[in-house]
C-alpha cells in the first residue's frame, strides 16, 4: 500500500511539473465550461473548487459558467464570484455546452457539471496529455461524493466500464483541444440527452483519423453529486428510454435530467 501511495503521489508531481514548467503562452490556455441550470443550491461550491483548481495550474485559465434559462439565483451568485457568466434562453443542454465554447478563448476546453467537483490532478492529467498532441479529447471516470446502495454502486461501475471500454466520457466531466470541437462541429443539438455518448463518438473517429487518441482517465476519478441517484428506479427507466432510437431528440424523453425546482 505504501508503495502504491508514493507511486500515486509521483505521478501528481510529475503532473504538476509538465504542466506548470510550461511557458504560460496563448498557445497552453484552457477554459472550464460549466452549463447550468437553476443550479444555486450547488453552483457556489463548484466554483470555489474550480477556483482553487485554476491556482494550482500556473498558465491562464477561465470558468464560464452558462446560464442555461435559470429562474434562480445561479446567475447573480456565479458573477458574485468574480466568475464569466453567458445566457443560454434554450433550455438545452448541448446548446448551452456550445454557447459557452463559443465564448471560450482557452486552447484545451473541460466541461464540467455545475455539481461536479474535479481535484487539479483531473485537469493537469489533461492538459499534460492534449499537449503532447497524441490526445485529442478524453475523460474521467467518476466517483460519488457520498456513499449509495449497491444498485446505485452498480450503476456507476457500469458506467465507469462502459467509459473506459467504449470510450466514451459523460458531460460530468470531459476536455477536448478547441480545433477538435470546432473538427466535429460541437455538440449535437439536435439531441436532449446523451449529447455527451455523441460528441465522445465524433471525436473519437476525428482522432483516429488523425493519428490522436480519445484518453479516459481512470487513475483520477472525478467527484460528482450523487443527487444524480437520489430516484434510482427512475434513473434506470432514463437511460432504458435513451436507448430507443430518436428518444433523445424529444425533452419529454429526457425529462429526468431537466428536474430543477
Amino acid at each position: 500500500m505504501k508503495v502504491s501511495a508514493i507511486s500515486l503521489q509521483d505521478k501528481k508531481t510529475d503532473l504538476v511539473k509538465s504542466v506548470n514548467t510550461a511557458p504560460s503562452d496563448s498557445a497552453n490556455t484552457y477554459s472550464i465550461i460549466v452549463p447550468a441550470y437553476n443550479e444555486e443550491a450547488v453552483i457556489t461550491q463548484t466554483i470555489l473548487n474550480l477556483q482553487y483548481c485554476l491556482e494550482q495550474i500556473k498558465e491562464r485559465g477561465e470558468i464560464i459558467v452558462v446560464d442555461n434559462n435559470s429562474s434562480d439565483n445561479t446567475s447573480e451568485i456565479a458573477k458574485g464570484l468574480g466568475v464569466k457568466v453567458v445566457f443560454e434562453r434554450r433550455n438545452k443542454i448541448a446548446r448551452a455546452r456550445n454557447t459557452g465554447a463559443k465564448q471560450a478563448k482557452g486552447d484545451f476546453l473541460f466541461f464540467v457539471d455545475a455539481d461536479t467537483t474535479p481535484m487539479p490532478e483531473n485537469f493537469l492529467f489533461a492538459i499534460s496529455q492534449m499537449k503532447t498532441e497524441r490526445v485529442c479529447a478524453g475523460g474521467s471516470t467518476v466517483r460519488l461524493d457520498k456513499e449509495m446502495g449497491f444498485f446505485v454502486r452498480t450503476l456507476v461501475g457500469i458506467s465507469n466500464r462502459t467509459q473506459e471500454s467504449k470510450s466514451i466520457a459523460l458531460g460530468t466531466f470531459c476536455y477536448c483541444t478547441k480545433y477538435s470541437f470546432d473538427g466535429v462541429g460541437g455538440f449535437n443539438e439536435k439531441h436532449y440527452s446523451a449529447e455527451d455518448v455523441l460528441f465522445s463518438r465524433a471525436c473519437r473517429d476525428w482522432g483516429a483519423q488523425r493519428q490522436q487518441e480519445f484518453h479516459i482517465n481512470n487513475e483520477f476519478p472525478v467527484m460528482t453529486s450523487a443527487r444524480k441517484f437520489e430516484h434510482p428506479g427512475r434513473v434506470a427507466l432514463q437511460l432504458a428510454i435513451s436507448l430507443i432510437p430518436f428518444s433523445t431528440r424529444f425533452k419529454i424523453f429526457s425529462g429526468y435530467w431537466y428536474k430543477r425546482s
